[in-house]
């Protein structure tokens, strides 16, 4: 938009003028001798001298035409829950033009057309105010302070309903006397954003209950399967626990089915799901504790290997288990030579196998 006399003191935004946008809102007056946008951030003082009045009637009508743009907008009003919830929660739309009286900001009419939202005037300490009320056609008419809602605080001018922060509700439950509670009423202008943000909600609401309907048919699906595997391993310990020691040894030694006991706490013994432990043998499949039992030198119930180690300082090979010192590395020393080392306070610092810290 170009700058020149017919738009004297008109102010328009960056997009509108082609310069940057740091430095909008923009106005047209006459500097070094021609005409040009200059940003109001950085015109002079003699400069808004010039244009003020003409800068000031176009806010005005700027401001005029965004309240008229307001007023076509009906409103929804929501949250109350005291006894007139059914005469306040609802849509409200604008009045004709002839039911607005000067000074008000608008009127609108409930969905039933026999609840009016309107303002009241108010003289206060000899200043008049606005209230907003809803009522009946008469008091509407009458403009009567009497109904079910109405603004707690006055205003000195009559503001948009939706400006309002705090409202008063009539409540009268049953034969109990009544009174006004402040509720948390919610009023929302229903333009085009408004509508936007119902679509986006409602197409939330859909989709989280589409997902939360396949979160529950999968938990289903789910627990359907998790019962079913307990049901046929309880079958499979059934037969399991039949089998005689070496037909078992004999199952968990075939390639098929050690990988299974090695890698999950499955006793091989009993087939429970209890924690599992492997003796000295690198091979074992492992066994719980209650199969294992006491006596750490006994056969391993699990692998059926004897318990007995080799004592790489001394050369004995046949030491029980509970004759040895077993390091974390999983070699092992006879406690004789263990001591015979303390003794002679030369105390083993090193497994005497792979050499790492003991």
């Amino acid at each position: 938009m170009e700058a020149c006399s017919n738009r004297k003191g008109q102010i328009a935004d960056a997009g509108e003028v082609g310069l940057p946008q740091q430095n909008s809102p923009y106005v047209c007056v006459h500097l070094r001798g021609r005409w040009q946008w200059q940003s109001i951030k950085q015109i002079s003082g003699k400069t808004f001298k010039d244009v003020k009045d003409i800068m000031y009637k176009s806010i005005h009508n700027c401001l005029q035409l965004r309240i008229s743009d307001e007023k076509k907008y009906s409103i929804a009003i929501s949250n109350c829950t005291t006894s007139s919830k059914d005469s306040i929660n609802g849509k409200w739309k604008p009045l004709i033009r002839t039911s607005v009286r000067e000074g008000e900001f608008n009127a609108y009419g409930g969905e039933t057309g026999l609840r009016f939202l309107y303002c009241v005037k108010k003289r206060i300490h000899g200043i008049m105010k606005y209230e907003w009320w809803i009522g009946v056609t008469d008091n509407m008419e009458a403009r009567k302070a009497w109904g079910f809602l109405r603004q707690k605080r006055a205003t000195t001018n009559s503001i948009a309903p939706w400006q309002v922060n705090k409202w008063l509700a009539w409540n009268k439950p049953g034969a109990q006397e009544g009174k006004w509670l402040e509720q948390p009423i919610k009023v929302e202008k229903m333009d085009n954003e408004w509508e936007v943000n119902r679509a986006i909600e409602s197409k939330t609401k859909e989709l989280a209950k589409q997902t939360q309907e396949t979160i529950d048919t999968c938990n289903a699906t789910l627990n359907s399967m998790v019962k079913s595997m307990s049901d046929h391993k309880e079958v499979s310990r059934e037969l399991f626990n039949k089998l005689t020691k070496e037909e078992r040894l004999a199952v968990v030694d075939t390639s098929k089915f050690r990988a299974v006991f090695k890698k999950e706490d499955l006793c091989s013994c009993c087939f429970s799901d209890a924690k599992t432990t492997k003796c000295i043998h690198q091979d074992c499949t492992g066994a719980c504790a209650k199969c294992r039992g006491d006596n750490e030198d006994a056969d391993c119930c699990a692998c059926g290997k004897k318990q007995v180690m080799e004592c790489p300082i001394c050369q004995g090979d046949n030491f029980p288990v509970s004759f040895m010192k077993i390091f974390h590395c999983k070699h092992a020393v006879c406690y004789k030579c263990y001591s015979q080392a303390y003794e002679l306070k030369r105390e083993l610092k090193k497994c005497p196998m792979c050499r790492v810290d003991i």
